[in-house]
């Protein structure tokens, strides 16, 4: 499985492993989607074990962390790469996303 969704303390976290990209991404921002769409507001993206995200996972998440953080939510990305993170600012504006450098800084 290239991904897994786990809950801890108030934070719903998704574990991405090695690629998100055209062969992954509808089952996991489906489960993502799921899981907002059942309250979750907390969202954090583990990315330690990320080589890759697209630039459609990329739009989407940027999307996705607009939306909670106006209902209040937050979304936070838990250690990317520096790759990944300068991708993310590249293709995004993302202001509403959070980046912590591992889950641990994120819980505590």
């Amino acid at each position: 499985m290239d991904f897994e969704i786990k809950e801890y303390k108030d934070w719903l976290v998704v574990s991405v492993e090695n690629r998100m990209d055209s062969f992954n991404y509808k089952v996991i921002t489906d489960a993502v989607d799921q899981a907002v769409q059942s309250g979750h507001k907390k969202l954090a993206l583990n990315l330690s074990r990320a080589e890759f995200l697209s630039l459609p996972s990329i739009k989407y998440f940027s999307d996705l962390a607009k939306q909670l953080d106006k209902s209040g939510g937050q979304l936070a990305f838990c250690a990317p790469s520096e790759k990944i993170k300068r991708q993310v600012y590249i293709f995004t504006s993302p202001k509403a996303i959070h980046f912590y450098r591992s889950t641990d800084e994120l819980y505590n």
